[in-house]
């Protein structure tokens, strides 16, 4: 079928992608220092699940553990995993299928820290057209989804929603746009439905634009599902063993905060995102807390080998070592 045969061409470019990093990349450095200060750069997703990093630049919490921590915003989770493993990034943030997949290829990634969980109601979800064709989940079946990165969490996630409403994934094609632009490829009608997350789920209502929110995906899945994780490859973690520490440190320090403060964290995401203030004021948060959820990224690996996305699972106990 054509989103079978979509889906086994996308493993193959993905993980063709992180062989070529492992190959001839940049040794994996700790990033120098400044000041005094450990140099980390930081690969992030561009989302509001990223929320943390900032928290802690604000409030010190890398400071005070010594790191002077660089965010760098990347597009899709594999890029951020390609990233560490050549060495242009020392820690990343990724979904969690993303890191499953490579570590499924042989790719020696270890999850440090949880990142985010799913959130609560119209945090992530699947828009279509107000004027449109589809007004009920099964009618998406031969239809074309946009997700930001093919065979990542996006399509692993609407997959598992959609089978509890008797969809048939198998006949679903996931085509990858940016968050920002599936609004407008939207309304274009050059796809039938987006998968977005917050802050693009507020966008899209803000910008009235005609799109609406056909299934809140996440509610779909196990309580307290991870998304994503912090990562570094084995090989950082062994040879910086006291670095990683403090970033666990930090961050764990950060989450909690993060999860407490909510109304903070409305405000400093148009510091990362292009979203108003006042948008930001409405957003829906995902869930923050230290718990890497082990068990759930366990619950990934399985539906990702049922998907096709790998062909074997690789040894949670190893991928997960949030211990420091």
């Amino acid at each position: 079928m054509r989103g079978a045969v979509l889906r086994r061409g996308v493993v193959v470019a993905v993980i063709a992608v992180l062989v070529a990093a492992c190959g001839g990349g940049k040794s994996n450095n700790s990033g120098g220092s400044s000041g005094g200060l450990t140099n980390l750069t930081v690969g992030l997703v561009p989302v509001v699940d990223i929320a943390p990093v900032y928290v802690g630049l604000k409030h010190g919490f890398f400071k005070d553990e010594g790191l002077n921590v660089t965010p760098k915003l990347i597009q899709t989770g594999a890029v951020v995993v390609s990233g560490a493993v050549s060495g242009d990034i020392q820690i990343g943030f990724s979904n969690d299928t993303s890191i499953v997949t490579a570590a499924s290829k042989g790719i020696p990634l270890q999850i440090i820290a949880a990142g985010v969980n799913a959130g609560k109601g119209d945090y992530a979800g699947l828009l279509v057209r107000d004027d449109g064709s589809i007004k009920t989940p099964k009618d998406l079946e031969g239809k074309t989804i946009a997700v930001n990165g093919r065979n990542n969490v996006g399509s692993l996630t609407v997959n598992a929603a959609l089978e509890t409403f008797g969809v048939n994934w198998n006949k679903i094609t996931y085509t990858e746009v940016p968050f920002p632009n599936m609004g407008t490829a939207l309304t274009r009608k050059q796809i039938d439905a987006a998968w977005v997350v917050e802050p693009f789920v507020s966008a899209n209502k803000a910008a009235n634009n005609g799109t609406k929110l056909l299934v809140q995906t996440y509610m779909k899945l196990p309580q307290h599902f991870p998304v994503a994780s912090y990562f570094v490859t084995q090989s950082y973690r062994s040879q910086h063993a006291d670095t990683v520490a403090k970033f666990q440190r930090a961050i764990n320090k950060a989450l909690v905060y993060t999860q407490a403060h909510p109304d903070e964290v409305r405000q400093l995401v148009p510091t990362w995102t292009q979203i108003k203030p006042d948008a930001a004021a409405k957003l829906v948060l995902p869930e923050w807390s230290t718990d890497p959820q082990a068990a759930l990224v366990k619950w990934t690996a399985d539906h990702a080998l049922k998907y096709g996305y790998i062909t074997s699972e690789p040894d949670i106990s190893k991928l997960v070592v949030t211990n420091s």
